[in-house]
């Protein structure tokens, strides 16, 4: 469902301290994602090459105009968001993008980032940071019996039954307005 491109991004300032690299330059997402469903990208490893420990904090951005949607960070959870690393630690951080039912379809692309986290209180508004390009396409609504499938299978198992149910006396009655049965009783002499 996922391929990834592995690659190495280092950013940081020339002669600091402190830097991130993530593990990750790209995840393409190749199924569509289905609006209502939540789905578990593959982890992106954060990596603290610099010579102290730093606090790193995990977002999401846009890709400026480029004709594509730009899903809104709310979509995102990360796992941890905010985390701090020592020198040389890499560690592996969770992504799970929630597409709303109300998402449209169309394709979709976002940053996702690891950047530096900066302390309260300081004058600066941005630290270094590393991302990956992720890409992927939300499908239209379906409607149908598939739809129907896949709501009875995401109710609990007593819902299901009864959805069968129901629709077992929709055959039952589909079969009687088809097909006559007569019985009759007759009487021996």
């Amino acid at each position: 469902m996922v391929a990834v491109l592995a690659s190495l991004v280092l950013v940081g300032q020339a002669g600091a301290d402190v830097g991130v690299s993530i593990d990750t330059s790209a995840i393409e997402v190749r199924d569509e994602l289905r609006p209502g469903d939540e789905y578990r990208l593959p982890q992106v490893g954060v990596r603290n090459p610099g010579n102290r420990a730093t606090d790193y904090l995990m977002t999401v951005g846009g890709i400026v105009d480029q004709g594509v949607r730009v899903p809104p960070a709310s979509w995102f959870q990360f796992m941890p968001r905010v985390f701090e690393l020592r020198p040389g630690e890499t560690r592996a951080v969770a992504v799970l993008v929630g597409v709303p039912s109300t998402a449209p379809p169309g394709s979709y692309e976002a940053l996702v980032k690891a950047q530096i986290a900066q302390p309260e209180g300081t004058q600066v508004a941005v630290g270094a940071a590393a991302a990956a390009r992720l890409s992927f396409t939300v499908s239209s609504p379906q409607s149908g019996p598939e739809e129907l499938g896949g709501i009875l299978a995401r109710m609990s198992p007593f819902a299901a039954v009864l959805g069968g149910a129901v629709l077992l006396i929709l055959a039952v009655l589909g079969f009687k307005r088809r097909f006559t049965l007569r019985l009759s009783i007759l009487r021996r002499r």
